[in-house]
C-alpha cells in the first residue's frame, strides 16, 4: 500500500480554501454534511470500525466500487451538499417566529443591512394588506385579523418611530436585509449589539458555551474524513503526521500537532461516523431555537 507521509504529498484536490465555509455551519449544517460521509463509509471493513477477516478484501471491492461515483462528485466540490438555510429576525424568545424580509415596506434610507423594526414598518404591512384585500390579491386572514383589532392608522410620530419589542423582558426585534454583504451585516449587528447593551446597562460581551461543532473546525473532522474516504477508495495510506502538518493550513491554528490529531480529530471523526444522534438532537434544539 502506498503510504503518503508529507504534506506535498496529498492529493491536488485537497486545498485548504474548500473548507472556510464551515465557519459559517451550524448544527444542521454540520449534520448535513456528516451524514453524507457516514453513508459513504457504510460498508467499509477498515473505518469508522475494523472488521479485518474473512471476507475482507471482498467487502473492500463492494465499497470501492459502491462510493466510485459519490467520492469523485464530493472531491469537486466538499461541501456541496448543503443544508437550507435563512436568515432570521433576530428574537430573544426561546421559539421566535420568522418575518420574511418582503413584508416590510420601510426599511429606512439605503436599506441598511440591519436595523430595528419599528412601529411605523408594522403600518405599513396593515396599510399594504388593507389596500390590496380590495382586489383579493391581499392575505384576507391577516387583514380581518387586524382590522379587528382596530385597524388604526393614525398614530403620533413618537410612537411611529418606537421600536418594536416582545416577551415579558422586551426583546428587540431586527430586520436584517439579505442582499446585504455578510460583512456589512457582521459589522452592523456588532455596532448594534453594543449599543442595545449599552442601553439596557448589559455588559459588552455574554459568554456561554460554544457548540461542539466549533471545536471540529479546528481539529479538521471534515477535511480528515475526506481524506479518509479518498484513500480507502485509492488504496492509500495518509499518516496522521501529513495531516497534522497540513492542519494549520485549514484552520489558521498552529496548536495543532500530531497529538492532536491523533487525540481529538481522528476520535471526533470515528464517534461521528457511527453515531449521530447527538448531534441530530442539536440539530433539532437549534431548529426549535430559531
Amino acid at each position: 500500500m502506498t503510504k503518503l507521509k508529507r504534506v506535498k504529498e496529498l492529493p491536488s484536490w485537497f486545498r485548504p480554501e474548500r473548507y472556510k465555509e464551515l465557519a459559517r455551519f451550524n448544527a444542521q449544517a454540520w449534520l448535513e454534511q456528516l451524514r453524507h460521509r457516514k453513508w459513504l463509509f457504510e460498508g467499509n471493513p477498515v473505518f469508522p470500525k475494523s472488521t479485518k477477516g474473512q471476507g475482507h478484501h471482498e467487502d473492500m471491492d463492494a465499497w470501492k466500487k459502491r462510493v466510485e461515483v459519490p467520492v469523485a462528485q464530493l472531491l469537486q466540490d466538499p461541501l456541496l451538499v448543503r443544508a437550507e438555510s435563512a436568515i432570521f429576525i433576530v428574537r430573544g424568545e426561546p421559539r421566535p417566529t420568522m418575518i420574511q424580509r418582503g413584508e416590510f415596506w420601510d426599511f429606512g434610507a439605503g436599506e441598511a443591512p440591519l436595523q430595528e423594526v419599528r412601529f411605523k414598518s408594522i403600518l405599513n404591512l396593515a396599510l399594504r394588506d388593507s389596500a390590496f384585500a380590495e382586489d383579493g390579491s391581499a392575505d384576507a386572514e391577516r387583514w380581518e385579523c387586524i382590522k379587528n383589532l382596530g385597524g388604526r392608522f393614525s398614530v403620533s410620530a413618537e410612537i411611529a418611530e418606537s421600536a418594536i419589542s416582545i416577551g415579558h423582558d422586551r426583546h428587540p426585534v431586527l430586520s436584517v436585509n439579505l442582499s446585504a454583504s455578510d460583512a456589512d451585516l457582521e459589522a452592523y449587528f456588532e455596532q448594534w449589539l453594543k449599543r442595545a447593551r449599552l442601553e439596557r446597562g448589559m455588559p459588552d460581551t455574554v459568554r456561554k458555551n460554544a457548540p461542539p461543532y466549533a471545536s471540529w473546525i479546528d481539529y479538521g473532522v471534515l477535511p480528515y474524513l475526506d481524506l479518509k474516504i479518498w484513500s480507502l477508495q485509492r488504496g492509500i495510506e495518509i499518516t496522521a503526521q501529513a495531516f497534522a502538518d497540513m492542519l494549520p493550513n485549514i484552520t489558521g491554528n498552529y496548536d495543532r500537532g500530531l497529538d492532536s490529531v491523533r487525540d481529538n480529530t481522528i476520535v471526533w471523526a470515528k464517534k461521528l461516523m457511527i453515531d449521530l444522534s447527538a448531534l441530530e438532537e442539536l440539530a433539532k434544539a437549534e431548529r426549535d431555537l430559531f
